[in-house]
């Protein structure tokens, strides 16, 4: 019997074919019956639609299958058997692919030879399938004329993505700079009030004026956010979750209640809150969205229940924390009830669109957490947002106070890249008070220039202008365009601004080097903290360098150490902190490459195991080490017995070593013999379009191969002089 390992060489071979000058549509079949996947690689081998080959790819089995879309999440079309390893193997497979995968677009079609088992009408109804067929009535022409139709349909679904996608993020960005503009313009009119003198503005009226500029700001950044969502559903799905934050439960709700937006203001007064505090992770903006949902479905039987009201009770245990919101409605149907998160599903409101409870769905998802319903018709109905605990990692970062803002960012330069004349003046607008000097420019050529002429300390760029990208901008930076740093431009902070959140845009710019990315309208706080956190000086605390630079300050050789060792170990935290950023996000992918498409397997099983723990626990471990670099200076100033400043330097110096060791041992005996053969792999496999189930764009793939190249020579010479600096101290 001819094996399937035999036909996917016949395909293989097709994939290098120099006269295809477009890539193949790739149609994958599974089927057990070995004899069918061979008349079907026959019957389309020399078949073409719209100057494009046919690339048919074949497995056995489901569980096949599901390895060798793994290789091929691109592909067009799948032909599929229902019945395989069991009876519903091929529409579990279906469930994989719709669900798991998020993959809508891939034109699915059911092949049965036994249809009492999968019958046609209970399929389609139940499942997402484009077709349904018979396998004693596909003939030659009649495959390859329904191949025609499914290729089609896929072709013309993927250019609407794709145009949607561009149309959604030009919405988002003309959206978003009004909005940056009118925040802009409550700041400043927040500002001119502060500076009024009373007698001129009576101290009520100012305070109103205060709490209406206030709430007309957090309107922004709801309006901010509600524009990120959508963008993000329309780029299939991704969402944007950097800046997530802990947040008070009690807080968010209440905010939530007198920010909502009703027609009758005796609305707000129909809601209450009980329980203790817990505090949450993710987007306080985002949750409240969801609770507003939650408050409209309910509010909207007022006039049919005068006596309506919501209750909402914080919970907590040992696991989850729980939102319970809990009106006394009319209540819910258990036949509706099971379909109330289902998109564009709505019963009994006037112009709803049945998109809300959907959007809440995926929303508690984003936040690891899950949205569920209980309710029966005329008793009311009860929501329960459930959320994980949330643990602080130990001794992590605090933000600095304003004074300690000002201390970090006096003096510093820093540029900002913007073609529209209104956002550099608004970034220079919250810098200034802080001691900072603004250069600004419209392009990125201007800036390299600028950076040639003078000592720039960081650089804020739009990563959308006129003449090129601030992504285009980092890369000349790092690679040295316009160096007047010692350190080749490698660690100058880059900050990029966006009004568009998707994904591939966060991935570009992080690969070629930036630091962090923000998101339009840019608020104040984060923005000086991000730059503080970038700068890594904690000058309100008696800054180590002016230390080393003055010893005539330090009173004892231990503050000398410490200073030193503070100073030391600042560079190759920022090095690593920037560059592991690429291992945690493509590592595992990888990995997983590696694992379901190599037959060598050339990396000891033991040794991948290894590196695949290791690249999960990497950011990990540098943030223990960034945490003890803060607080190791402040606590050694402030004790006062030169015995336990010794204490503190000696356990720090041990503490060091041991993590330094790991990184040392993670980059020479792990990363830096594995890496190279799992780019190989992965790029023996690239033309099928594997990197593409990451959501990222294939034709980057080159490109961030490259960067983890050379993220590891950096790393290696980075932790092997700092082992060696730390070394010295001994």
């Amino acid at each position: 019997m001819e094996s399937n390992r035999d036909i996917l060489t016949i395909t293989k071979a097709r994939q290098s074919d120099p006269n295809n000058e477009q890539p193949p549509w790739v149609v994958l079949v599974i089927d057990d019956n070995l004899a069918l996947l061979k008349v079907t690689h026959n019957v389309l081998k020399h078949y073409r639609y719209n100057q494009r080959a046919i690339q048919v790819e074949c497995a056995h089995s489901a569980k096949e299958g599901r390895a060798l879309y793994q290789r091929f999440p691109d592909a067009a079309v799948i032909l599929l058997d229902c019945v395989m390893e069991t009876e519903r193997a091929g529409l579990d497979f279906v469930k994989y692919i719709r669900e798991g995968q998020n993959n809508r677009e891939v034109q699915i079609i059911l092949r049965t030879g036994q249809a009492g088992i999968a019958p046609e009408d209970e399929v389609l109804r139940g499942h997402d399938l484009n077709d349904y067929l018979h396998k004693s009535q596909s003939t030659a022409s009649n495959l390859r004329n329904r191949i025609t139709a499914y290729i089609r349909n896929y072709e013309n679904l993927t250019t609407l993505i794709r145009e949607r996608e561009a149309l959604a993020g030009t919405i988002a960005h003309e959206v978003k700079n009004p909005l940056g503009k009118v925040d802009y313009s409550l700041t400043r009119i927040r500002d001119v009030l502060a500076e009024q003198n009373q007698a001129l503005v009576a101290p009520d009226t100012l305070d109103q004026l205060y709490h209406l500029t206030e709430i007309g700001q957090r309107a922004i950044q709801r309006s901010s956010t509600v524009v990120d969502t959508v963008l993000g559903e329309i780029s299939n799905g991704k969402q944007n979750c950097d800046h997530f934050i802990a947040f008070s439960a009690r807080k968010a709700i209440e905010d939530a209640i007198n920010d909502y937006y009703c027609q009758d203001e005796t609305h707000q007064q129909r809601i209450s809150v009980a329980g203790k505090d817990c505090t949450l992770y993710g987007d306080p903006i985002r949750f409240s969205l969801i609770l507003f949902n939650l408050f409209n479905n309910a509010l909207c039987y007022v006039e049919q229940y005068p006596q309506l009201t919501i209750n909402i009770c914080i919970e907590t245990d040992s696991e989850h924390n729980r939102i319970r919101v809990k009106d006394n409605g009319p209540g819910i149907s258990s036949d509706k009830l099971v379909r109330i998160f289902d998109r564009f599903y709505t019963d009994g409101k006037a112009n709803g669109a049945g998109l809300g409870l959907a959007y809440c769905r995926r929303a508690m998802q984003i936040f690891d957490g899950e949205i569920t319903a209980n309710s029966t018709l005329k008793n009311g109905c009860t929501f329960t947002l459930t959320f994980p605990n949330y643990e602080p990692l130990p001794n992590a970062e605090a933000n600095l106070s304003a004074s300690e803002h000002q201390n970090v960012l006096q003096g510093k330069t820093i540029l900002i890249v913007d073609d529209e004349a209104f956002n550099r003046e608004n970034l220079e607008y919250i810098l200034k008070p802080y001691g900072v000097s603004i250069i600004e420019c419209p392009t990125g050529t201007e800036a390299l220039i600028l950076i040639e002429k003078h000592s720039i300390d960081a650089v804020i760029t739009d990563l959308c202008l006129l003449e090129g990208t601030g992504t285009a901008l980092t890369s000349a930076i790092r690679e040295g365009q316009g160096v007047t740093r010692s350190d080749g431009n490698k660690e100058m902070p880059i900050i990029a601004v966006t009004a568009d959140p998707t994904t591939n845009c966060h991935d570009q710019f992080f690969t070629v080097g930036g630091n962090t990315l923000l998101n339009k309208p840019i608020v104040a706080t984060e923005l000086i903290n991000t730059l503080c956190h970038l700068f890594n000086d904690d000058l309100s605390k008696n800054q180590p360098k002016e230390l080393l630079d003055n010893k005539e300050n330090s009173e004892t050789p231990i503050l000398i150490a410490a200073g030193q060792l503070h100073h030391d170990m600042t560079t190759p935290l920022l090095v690593l902190e920037n560059y592991g950023r690429l291992f945690n996000r493509y590592l595992p992918l990888l990995i997983s490459c590696y694992q379901s498409t190599s037959t060598l397997q050339n990396i000891p099983a033991t040794m991948l195991k290894e590196l695949s723990a290791f690249s999960e626990t990497y950011l990990t471990l540098l943030q223990q080490c960034r945490s003890r670099h803060t607080a190791l200076w402040p606590e050694i100033q402030q004790e006062q017995d030169e015995a336990r400043q010794g204490n503190l330097l000696s356990n720090a110096l041990a503490e060091y070593q041991h993590d330094w060791s790991q990184l040392h041992i993670f980059h020479f005996k792990l990363l830096s013999p594995t890496l190279p053969i799992l780019i190989n792999q992965y790029k023996s496999v690239s033309d099928s379009g594997y990197y593409s189930q990451t959501g990222h764009d294939t034709s980057l793939a080159s490109r961030e191969l490259l960067a983890l190249t050379k993220a590891v020579d950096i790393c290696k010479e980075c932790s092997e002089k700092t082992l060696l600096k730390l070394s010295r101290f001994n």
